[in-house]
């Protein structure tokens, strides 16, 4: 039984039946500042309805909402940012990432977007 409940646990963990965006608001930016980035802005777009309506005649079993964060920092800084959201126990599915490479060589901060789908309420 507490196996089963463990197991619960993850799925909700990996996809809330909410969007959880105020936990979302305390945890990406503390992993933007471990990884050596700066948070410039971070915003959400929940979609309406289910995440991409009917696939095929069948019923998609979860809802999605669009993150997007804009940060700035160096590209080892971004290579280690983007490799702990993929280890975030949440799904968070990078769709674009466009940077800019400053016009001041004495700055070797680049300035990124990231704009990234995440899922929630997984019909279990």
């Amino acid at each position: 039984y507490l196996r089963v409940e463990e197991a619960s646990k993850k799925v909700v963990q990996i996809a809330p039946q909410d969007p959880d965006i105020p936990n979302l608001l305390a945890e990406i930016p503390e992993i933007v500042v471990q990884h050596g980035m700066f948070l410039d802005d971070i915003s959400f777009t929940v979609q309406g309805g289910d995440a991409g309506g009917v696939r095929t005649g069948e019923q998609i079993p979860y809802k999605s909402m669009d993150m997007r964060v804009a940060v700035k920092g160096s590209i080892e800084a971004l290579s280690t940012f983007l490799q702990a959201l993929e280890k975030e126990l949440r799904i968070v599915d990078v769709q674009s990432l466009q940077f800019t490479v400053p016009e001041d060589a004495q700055t070797q901060l680049l300035t990124v977007a990231i704009t990234a789908r995440l899922y929630y309420g997984l019909a279990l």
